[in-house]
Protein backbone atom coordinates (compact mmCIF):
# COMPACT_ATOMS: atom_id res chain seq x y z
CA UNK A 1 0.00 0.00 0.00
CA UNK A 2 1.50 3.19 -0.95
CA UNK A 3 1.63 6.53 1.13
CA UNK A 4 -1.06 8.18 -0.32
CA UNK A 5 -3.01 5.45 0.86
CA UNK A 6 -2.02 5.08 4.34
CA UNK A 7 -2.60 9.28 4.98
CA UNK A 8 -6.26 8.61 3.14
CA UNK A 9 -6.88 5.90 5.85
CA UNK A 10 -5.33 7.67 8.33
CA UNK A 11 -7.25 10.83 7.89
CA UNK A 12 -10.83 9.16 6.56
CA UNK A 13 -12.59 9.78 9.76
CA UNK A 14 -11.28 13.49 10.35
CA UNK A 15 -12.00 14.15 6.75
CA UNK A 16 -15.45 12.80 7.15
CA UNK A 17 -16.78 15.07 9.52
CA UNK A 18 -15.01 17.70 7.55
CA UNK A 19 -16.68 17.22 4.41
CA UNK A 20 -20.50 15.84 5.94
CA UNK A 21 -21.30 19.72 6.64
CA UNK A 22 -20.91 20.23 2.88
CA UNK A 23 -22.39 16.90 1.47
CA UNK A 24 -25.15 18.09 4.02
CA UNK A 25 -25.97 21.42 2.15
CA UNK A 26 -25.47 19.79 -1.03
CA UNK A 27 -28.02 17.27 -0.45
CA UNK A 28 -30.63 19.86 1.01
CA UNK A 29 -30.27 18.56 4.44
CA UNK A 30 -30.98 14.93 3.67
CA UNK A 31 -28.76 13.04 5.83
CA UNK A 32 -28.82 9.42 3.72
CA UNK A 33 -28.06 11.38 0.45
CA UNK A 34 -25.20 13.31 2.25
CA UNK A 35 -23.94 9.71 3.93
CA UNK A 36 -23.68 8.67 0.35
CA UNK A 37 -22.14 11.71 -1.02
CA UNK A 38 -19.25 11.24 1.29
CA UNK A 39 -19.04 7.88 0.92
CA UNK A 40 -19.02 8.17 -2.89
CA UNK A 41 -16.23 11.13 -2.55
CA UNK A 42 -14.04 8.37 -0.45
CA UNK A 43 -14.60 5.42 -3.17
CA UNK A 44 -13.72 7.83 -6.04
CA UNK A 45 -10.79 8.93 -4.01
CA UNK A 46 -9.58 5.88 -3.25
CA UNK A 47 -9.84 4.92 -7.03
CA UNK A 48 -7.11 8.03 -8.08
CA UNK A 49 -5.72 8.01 -5.04
CA UNK A 50 -2.55 7.27 -7.22
CA UNK A 51 -2.62 10.42 -9.24
CA UNK A 52 -3.23 12.68 -6.28
CA UNK A 53 -0.09 14.76 -6.47
CA UNK A 54 0.15 16.25 -3.33
CA UNK A 55 -0.42 19.74 -4.57
CA UNK A 56 -2.88 20.60 -2.06
CA UNK A 57 -3.74 19.23 1.30
CA UNK A 58 -5.77 15.89 1.35
CA UNK A 59 -8.90 17.67 2.72
CA UNK A 60 -8.74 20.03 0.08
CA UNK A 61 -8.58 17.21 -3.10
CA UNK A 62 -11.11 15.61 -1.23
CA UNK A 63 -13.77 18.99 -1.18
CA UNK A 64 -12.93 19.24 -4.53
CA UNK A 65 -13.44 15.55 -5.71
CA UNK A 66 -17.14 15.96 -3.30
CA UNK A 67 -18.05 19.25 -5.18
CA UNK A 68 -17.82 17.96 -8.68
CA UNK A 69 -19.94 14.42 -7.61
CA UNK A 70 -22.94 16.76 -5.91
CA UNK A 71 -22.55 19.04 -9.00
CA UNK A 72 -22.23 16.14 -11.69
CA UNK A 73 -25.45 14.33 -10.36
CA UNK A 74 -28.08 16.97 -9.27
CA UNK A 75 -28.82 20.80 -9.32
CA UNK A 76 -27.82 22.57 -5.55
CA UNK A 77 -31.44 23.63 -3.96
CA UNK A 78 -31.07 25.14 -0.70
CA UNK A 79 -35.08 25.75 -1.18
CA UNK A 80 -36.19 25.50 3.06
CA UNK A 81 -32.42 25.02 3.93
CA UNK A 82 -31.03 25.99 7.43
CA UNK A 83 -27.75 26.25 7.37
CA UNK A 84 -26.19 23.54 9.95
CA UNK A 85 -24.76 25.44 13.12
CA UNK A 86 -26.64 28.99 13.05
CA UNK A 87 -27.24 29.92 16.24
CA UNK A 88 -30.77 31.71 16.43
CA UNK A 89 -30.75 34.83 18.53
CA UNK A 90 -33.84 36.58 17.96
CA UNK A 91 -36.20 36.31 21.14
CA UNK A 92 -39.72 36.22 21.03
CA UNK A 93 -42.29 34.61 18.94
CA UNK A 94 -42.48 37.75 16.32
CA UNK A 95 -38.63 38.19 16.18
CA UNK A 96 -38.01 34.48 15.73
CA UNK A 97 -40.62 34.61 13.04
CA UNK A 98 -39.03 37.34 11.15
CA UNK A 99 -35.70 35.62 11.55
CA UNK A 100 -36.99 32.93 9.91
CA UNK A 101 -38.25 34.36 6.97
CA UNK A 102 -35.47 36.20 6.36
CA UNK A 103 -33.43 33.25 6.56
CA UNK A 104 -35.76 31.58 3.74
CA UNK A 105 -35.35 34.26 2.16
CA UNK A 106 -31.44 34.45 1.69
CA UNK A 107 -31.55 30.55 1.23
CA UNK A 108 -34.06 31.09 -1.79
CA UNK A 109 -31.96 33.85 -3.04
CA UNK A 110 -28.47 31.42 -2.94
CA UNK A 111 -30.80 28.87 -4.87
CA UNK A 112 -31.43 31.27 -7.72
CA UNK A 113 -27.30 31.83 -8.54
CA UNK A 114 -25.97 31.04 -11.13
CA UNK A 115 -24.00 27.44 -10.22
CA UNK A 116 -20.57 28.70 -10.43
CA UNK A 117 -21.92 31.72 -7.45
CA UNK A 118 -23.46 29.33 -5.96
CA UNK A 119 -20.95 26.93 -5.48
CA UNK A 120 -18.22 29.51 -4.45
CA UNK A 121 -20.95 31.18 -2.07
CA UNK A 122 -21.40 27.61 -0.46
CA UNK A 123 -17.55 26.64 0.27
CA UNK A 124 -17.02 30.54 1.47
CA UNK A 125 -19.75 31.01 4.02
CA UNK A 126 -20.97 27.65 4.64
CA UNK A 127 -17.56 25.61 4.80
CA UNK A 128 -15.13 29.06 5.77
CA UNK A 129 -13.03 28.44 3.25
CA UNK A 130 -10.71 31.22 1.84
CA UNK A 131 -10.12 32.16 -1.86
CA UNK A 132 -7.32 30.03 -2.47
CA UNK A 133 -8.65 26.53 -1.21
CA UNK A 134 -11.92 27.58 -3.24
CA UNK A 135 -10.15 28.30 -6.09
CA UNK A 136 -7.82 24.59 -6.15
CA UNK A 137 -11.30 22.70 -5.64
CA UNK A 138 -13.40 24.50 -8.25
CA UNK A 139 -10.42 24.69 -10.42
CA UNK A 140 -10.21 28.12 -11.70
CA UNK A 141 -7.91 31.18 -10.36
CA UNK A 142 -8.23 33.07 -7.10
CA UNK A 143 -9.21 36.30 -8.87
CA UNK A 144 -12.24 34.55 -10.84
CA UNK A 145 -13.43 33.16 -7.29
CA UNK A 146 -13.00 36.85 -5.73
CA UNK A 147 -15.43 37.74 -8.82
CA UNK A 148 -17.75 35.24 -8.68
CA UNK A 149 -18.26 36.53 -4.96
CA UNK A 150 -18.55 39.89 -5.68
CA UNK A 151 -21.20 39.05 -8.25
CA UNK A 152 -23.28 36.77 -6.07
CA UNK A 153 -23.12 39.40 -2.99
CA UNK A 154 -24.34 41.91 -6.05
CA UNK A 155 -27.35 39.71 -6.99
CA UNK A 156 -27.88 38.37 -3.40
CA UNK A 157 -28.20 41.88 -2.05
CA UNK A 158 -30.45 42.82 -5.07
CA UNK A 159 -32.76 39.37 -4.68
CA UNK A 160 -32.68 40.29 -0.78
CA UNK A 161 -33.94 43.87 -1.13
CA UNK A 162 -36.62 43.06 -3.89
CA UNK A 163 -37.86 40.08 -1.25
CA UNK A 164 -38.15 42.07 1.44
CA UNK A 165 -41.63 42.85 2.36
CA UNK A 166 -42.99 46.48 3.13
CA UNK A 167 -45.59 47.80 4.88
CA UNK A 168 -47.61 50.87 5.33
CA UNK A 169 -48.11 50.82 8.71
CA UNK A 170 -46.87 53.56 10.78
CA UNK A 171 -43.37 52.95 13.09
CA UNK A 172 -43.51 54.24 16.41
CA UNK A 173 -42.89 57.83 15.99
CA UNK A 174 -45.41 57.75 13.63
CA UNK A 175 -43.89 57.62 10.07
CA UNK A 176 -44.46 54.99 7.31
CA UNK A 177 -42.21 52.35 6.37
Amino acid sequence: MNAARLELEAKARECASRLYPVALAFRRRDRAAADDLVQETFLEAWRAIDGFEHRSDLLTWLRAILVRRALRHRRVSFDGLEPGGVVDTATGPELTATASEARARMWVAIDRLPEAERTVVLLRYLEDLSGEEIAQIVGTSHARVRSRLSEARQRLREALIASTPTTDEPTCDGART
